[in-house]
């Protein structure tokens, strides 16, 4: 970058620099073309080309740097559009996977929550840090975001957003900003990244937060002992192991020891217990900062465990824990980087054994030493302090753990001051949506929210959570005051399942047909419960096009029906040569939907002139269309798939195929006739 009084001035020196990086370029045998240069110029006005090697090269509108997009304004406008417009990209692919196999192919609630944050919010949120000041951006984002999530999981529009984050746990943008903002600065703190530059100065000022202080990123201790980590999947298989194991140490002179962390309102504190042939002398507790988190309480313990073993000489140890984050910690800390201090702190007092075996044991399983660390914790809480034993000690991970604690601050203090007092929720991570399908989170959703319930004939249609509370669901109902409590989400979803869904998710355009009862719909895979003859059953539905006015035509998705041979609307018009049929306008340049959009009386002369064309009878056979799909989906189900052909099928689906093809055209007409009966 340069920067001088004038262009100019400006320009001659960009020409010297690129000529000066030329030359050393040739003399390392590196390619440095002037083809692939791009240059751009801030400021108001137009610049002029420059000649590098002789080549004009003109400058860039937007020029684009480690994923950064600068444009001549020297704004972040257009860096924030390009990275929205990747993440609606990744909103439509997430979308996709939803749509294509459905709650059963495993993208459930929490799958699709899980996409969300480890894909789109990634995407959108790219360079967020560098942003967070400037709130016309936050607020694009903000709203992205939203989008998002009510188009992902179907929400209602009107909900509130502060409850719509809440539910899915994703944090407002500004807030989120923020704390991206104090994980940069920590970094730029710990790796002395800037100090002798001025602008770092007012970001030292800025985004400074507490008495941060700079924390250990790089230690010489070194590992002089090869140790294991071992973490079980299966809880209850982790325990007989755990258990068998142990019968074989007691009879060695291996020792065991057990750790536990404990944080609760009061304080926090630490236990251990160790085991010698079986023996033990009970466990010892600790308290310690309160300003801890259970994290670095949990790798404490596990230090004055090994501390105290290696003060008495021993040479191997089997060590239990029932925190897999530190376990996992452990497993993976190096001498530099982030986890420094973890090394700087663990590693001389495990290089005192010959062999030490890390292993995660399930907790409140009753085993018993991780049982006695676990009570010992508890009441060492709020018990005297030693400070000689913690003074020392900083494992690095103080500063991630007190930007996420502020995080969670200001997200609860915004989500109080929004309002909607009634839904007693507070903002946690998604963890509830667990065994949940799509569909659930909606009813959940709804539940929650309490918008949209359409009981207006109730005496208490009115009401905010009307829908948890209605008369016709009292059957099995749990106890109004669970419903915000995500340890009983379980007991709701037997419940609203035991009444159909509570008649939720049927498609707007759907209609009632004569002997034909639709009993709830789910708008995430298109199908729809009907009650037929006293037989519930679930059929696909097809929505009707906006352009054809066809029940699933050949744009909008496969049918049964003949009506799909027909031609489609949009290669009807292109057969015009880019003129519209209603008013013989040219459309060259852009898409018909765009003019249809624009000029609607169009649209309604070219679906007239379309279906005359077409099919002369076209407005009566669109009200016999509409009775038929509903008729023709359920009948599928129950003939013998056999068709006029011959042909037998194992099952309807590959029925529906035969009818598709053009070996299958002439058992149309039959088929059409079976259901218009």
């Amino acid at each position: 970058m340069v920067a001088t009084p004038n262009k100019q001035h400006t320009t001659r020196v960009m020409q010297d620099v690129f000529e000066d990086c030329d030359r050393v370029g040739k003399a390392r045998n590196m390619g440095f073309s002037s083809l692939k240069t791009k240059w751009i110029g801030f400021g108001s006005g137009n610049w002029d080309g420059m000649y590098l090697n002789g080549v004009r090269r003109e400058p860039e509108g937007v020029l684009r740097v480690l994923g950064f997009f600068f444009n001549k304004f020297c704004n972040f406008s257009s860096h924030v559009r390009y990275w929205l417009e990747r993440g609606m990209v990744v909103r439509r692919r997430i979308g996709s996977l939803g749509r294509r196999f459905d709650d059963e192919g495993g993208i459930d609630a929490h799958g699709t929550i899980r996409l969300v944050q480890a894909a789109y919010l990634p995407t959108v949120y790219y360079g967020l840090e560098w942003i967070t000041d400037y709130r016309s951006y936050v607020k694009s984002i903000q709203i992205h975001v939203h989008n998002c999530l009510r188009s992902l999981f179907r929400t209602l529009f009107k909900t509130p957003n502060n409850l719509l984050l809440a539910e899915y746990g994703i944090p407002p943008v500004h807030i989120q900003g923020t704390y991206l903002q104090r994980r940069c600065y920590a970094r730029m703190i710990n790796m002395r990244y800037c100090e002798s530059h001025e602008w770092f100065g007012g970001i030292r000022g800025e985004w400074a937060y507490g008495d941060i202080k700079p924390v250990m990123m790089s230690s010489d201790k070194e590992l002089t002992t090869d140790f294991q980590v071992c973490i079980w999947d299966n809880k209850e298989a982790a325990k007989q192991r755990h258990l068998c194991t142990l019968d074989d140490l007691f009879q060695t002179n291996d020792n065991v020891l057990y750790t536990d962390g404990s944080r609760q309102k009061d304080g926090c504190a630490v236990a251990y217990v160790v085991y010698e042939r079986g023996l033990t002398e009970g466990a010892k507790g600790f308290a310690v900062p309160g300003t801890w988190n259970i994290v670095i309480c949990e790798l404490f313990a596990i230090y004055l465990g090994l501390k105290e073993l290696a003060e008495a000489g021993v040479s191997n140890v089997y060590m239990y824990s029932d925190c897999v984050p530190a376990l996992r910690l452990i497993d993976n800390m190096r001498p530099h980087g982030d986890m420094a201090g973890i090394w700087d702190c663990l590693v001389p007092i495990i290089s005192h054994f010959d062999r030490i075996w890390f292993e995660w044991v399930p907790a409140h399983s009753a085993i018993t030493g991780n049982e006695m660390a676990d009570i010992k914790a508890k009441q060492s809480v709020g018990s005297r302090l030693h400070e000689y034993l913690c003074n020392d000690i900083n494992m690095g991970l103080s500063q991630e753990a007190d930007a996420r604690r502020l995080r969670k601050e200001e997200w609860v203090a915004w989500h109080k001051e929004q309002g909607h007092s009634y839904n007693k929720g507070n903002p946690t991570k998604a963890k509830h949506l667990k065994g949940l399908t799509r569909l659930d989170r909606y009813i959940l959703f709804r539940l929650r929210i309490g918008k949209g319930a359409d009981h207006d004939q109730c005496p208490d249609g009115k009401h905010e959570l009307h829908l948890s509370r209605c008369q016709k669901y009292l059957r099995g109902r749990p106890a109004l005051h669970t419903l915000f409590d995500d340890k009983h989400i379980s007991l709701w979803k037997d419940w609203w399942r035991s009444h159909q869904n509570l008649h939720l998710g049927i498609p707007r355009e759907h209609e009632e047909n004569e002997g034909i009862v639709t009993v709830c719909g789910n708008p995430f895979n298109g199908t729809v419960t009907t009650l037929v003859n006293g037989i519930l059953h679930i059929m696909y539905v097809k929505k009707k096009c906006t352009w054809c006015l066809r029940i699933g035509c050949n744009r909008g998705g496969d049918s049964v029906l003949p009506m799909t041979r027909l031609a489609n609307v949009y290669d009807w018009v292109d057969a015009s040569k880019g003129v519209c049929p209603g008013c013989d306008r040219s459309i060259v340049g852009h898409s018909y939907s765009v003019h249809f959009t624009r000029h609607p009386e169009c649209r309604e002369t070219t679906f007239d002139l379309f279906w005359a064309k077409t099919w002369m009878d076209w407005p009566n056979i669109l009200d016999d269309l509409r009775r038929a799909i509903v008729i023709a989906e359920t009948m599928l189900k129950q003939i013998d798939n056999s068709c006029r052909c011959g042909t037998v099928f194992s099952r309807s689906a590959l029925m529906r195929r035969h009818l598709r093809n053009r070996a299958g055209a002439e058992c149309y007409g039959g088929f059409y006739d079976r259901v218009m009966e």
